[in-house]
């Protein structure tokens, strides 16, 4: 699996319950930390293991395979990887003959023809994601240098919506934002964390799953950044962001709810600001971006994701072997919300293309 952005190019191997899974990153600058600690914090923030989480257990510590000396990157091609170790590829058996409602498994199946081990998900698992997150704080480093910071948090659990959605994202919340960013304890926003934990435990403790919105907010890009049509922001995050299993839907600003505004309310007046030659926008119902460019507001996007479709409840599929309907509940480890670990996963996604811009 290949993901190329500029200058950046990123393979990755692997998957779920193999030995193990990583990547090889080409395109990096020398002299990056590769143990740096903002890399550790990610890398926590994503492992399983926690309340309300998959309870798999992974150590997840890098292992540097080529592109290393001295823990710094050499400019050469990176090669990193993980060990998996908890692995139970028995609970899996099942859905190779009755395949998982809304999983990759029916499709797999067709395509592949037998050939992929589908295990926890195989090459389809939120596992995948685990390198993606360690490239993308890896690049962090270039967007510190660059004043630029990339800070994701759940608005939406289910029913629940957060009650601290600024669309707006004005710079004096940028010190909050951060804050959130580099939490390893809590990986949902807090004024809403109680409501939040309620609503995912209601859903683990009926063997159901709940699904989840994702804000990612952008501070201090610089104006122009992107491109006319398939070079611009909106198609580079887009490509990444829907790369995350699980994802259906990503808008900028207000998104959707542009359909039903006219232009006169929807449009962000320009002005310069008091006293200054400096231009600044009106309103951010745009998020940050026009033309696939950046103007020079908080950049603002929304990523859904669904329920997990590994639940313990009995759903309706079919049976490969004797071609007939059934009915069945499946086993295995899963997160009854996958937004809650896919937070640090979007800001990942979202500093690989900021990196790959600047790089």
């Amino acid at each position: 699996m290949q993901l190329t952005l500029n200058s950046l190019d990123l393979r990755f191997f692997g998957s779920s319950h193999a030995q193990g899974l990583g990547l090889v990153i080409s395109g990096l600058p020398q002299g990056l930390n590769l143990i740096h600690p903002q890399i550790q914090l990610d890398l926590e923030r994503r492992r399983a293991g926690k309340e309300l989480t998959s309870k798999r257990k992974e150590k997840d510590q890098p292992i540097f395979l080529s592109g290393e000396k001295d823990k710094l990157s050499t400019g050469e091609p990176l090669l990193v990887y993980f060990e998996n170790s908890d692995v139970r590829s028995k609970d899996y058996e099942q859905s190779l003959r009755f395949p998982r409602p809304s999983h990759a498994d029916y499709p797999a199946y067709v395509r592949y023809k037998g050939t992929v081990d589908m295990s926890g998900g195989g090459p389809f698992s939120g596992r995948m994601m685990l390198p993606l997150v360690y490239a993308g704080a890896l690049l962090k480093q270039v967007l510190d240098t660059k004043g630029i910071l990339v800070a994701s948090r759940l608005v939406q659990v289910g029913r629940c919506i957060s009650s601290c959605i600024d669309a707006e994202a004005p710079e004096k919340n940028i010190d909050e934002y951060k804050r959130i960013s580099q939490k390893d304890g809590t990986p949902y926003f807090d004024c809403d964390a109680q409501a939040f934990a309620q609503e995912i435990k209601a859903a683990q403790t009926s063997g159901d799953s709940v699904g989840g919105r994702i804000q990612t907010l952008i501070f201090g890009l610089p104006v122009g950044i992107g491109g006319p049509l398939f070079e611009g922001l909106e198609s580079k995050f887009s490509q990444v962001l829907f790369g995350i299993p699980g994802v259906k839907g990503v808008s900028f600003g207000k998104g959707f709810e542009l359909c039903g505004l006219s232009g006169s309310s929807a449009n962000d007046g320009i002005a310069y600001k008091a006293q200054s030659l400096e231009i600044s926008h009106l309103s951010n119902n745009m998020g940050g971006i026009d033309g696939g460019m950046s103007n020079g507001m908080p950049i603002v996007i929304h990523t859904a994701l669904k329920p997990t479709p590994t639940i313990y409840l009995e759903q309706q599929t079919v049976d490969l072997l004797e071609h007939k309907n059934s009915t069945q509940s499946y086993r295995g480890r899963h997160d009854p919300c996958i937004a809650l670990r896919a937070n640090v996963v979007t800001e990942a996604a979202c500093a690989l293309v900021l990196a790959s811009e600047l790089i």
